[in-house]
């Protein structure tokens, strides 16, 4: 679900802008004071889209509706997308510099993994939120806990880890004979988890009851055409 990812994502820029969880917790605590939650409007503001496929596209409409400036990278442009959806294609120390916002929506490749490393980190703005709902790896964990630590980087928003597969059974960290560098990226996820400006969900962006329809409609079409000669939606 393309536009499920996507609302997803804004999910979690609306969350961070307005300070969403803070306000909820400290109403549930009693106490109904905005002292100290004040957000950021995103009306004016400008979104870097990395990655500008189906889920990227989606979200600049959405971003669009906002109000927001929209900047996409993506390796082979279509400049005719940017035209109907009303983007610009720019190049990457472009988006880094210019953004507010900036949202992942790149496929884990040997070449993407660790896209976002502390010389991208470098170019951005001062404050700038990231938001993930791609790929785990796609973020040098260790890279993103530097750019917290300096300011770099001022809030973000990860549907994905990059230690996931372990922290999904943390008892596989002493269960399993486990490379030294994967034990230190789930230690390093670990750390983001106490962190208040930092927004995460457990892998959910794809979760909803509209999605799981779409999924489970393919996979039966895909099941009667197989067993009718007629593969629907093959992959090789």
């Amino acid at each position: 679900g393309e536009n499920t990812v996507a609302e997803h994502t804004f999910a979690l820029i609306f969350a961070i802008s307005r300070r969403i969880i803070e306000s909820h917790e400290r109403v549930r605590e009693g106490n109904f004071s905005p002292t100290g939650l004040t957000g950021f409007d995103l009306f004016g503001k400008t979104l870097g889209v990395i990655g500008i496929g189906n889920i990227g596209r989606h979200v600049v409409r959405i971003a669009k509706g906002v109000g927001m400036e929209v900047l996409g990278y993506e390796k082979h442009e279509n400049p005719k997308v940017a035209e109907q959806l009303g983007f610009r294609f720019v190049d990457l120390d472009t988006l880094l510099s210019e953004s507010d916002v900036i949202t992942l929506h790149l496929p884990l490749l040997p070449e993407t993994e660790h896209f976002l490393n502390e010389a991208k980190f470098e170019k951005m703005k001062k404050g700038v939120v990231i938001i993930n709902t791609s790929r785990g790896a796609i973020i040098d964990t260790r890279a993103l806990i530097g750019a917290l630590d300096c300011g770099k980087v001022g809030a973000c928003g990860l549907d994905v880890l990059e230690g996931e597969p372990l922290l999904h059974e943390e008892k596989e960290l002493f269960s399993k004979r486990l490379k030294k560098e994967d034990i230190m990226v789930a230690l390093e996820d670990r750390m983001l988890f106490e962190r208040p400006n930092v927004l995460i969900t457990p892998h959910n962006a794809f979760n909803s009851r509209e999605a799981l329809m779409r999924i489970l409609k393919t996979t039966e079409e895909n099941i009667y055409g197989f067993l009718s000669g007629n593969p629907k939606n093959p992959a090789f």
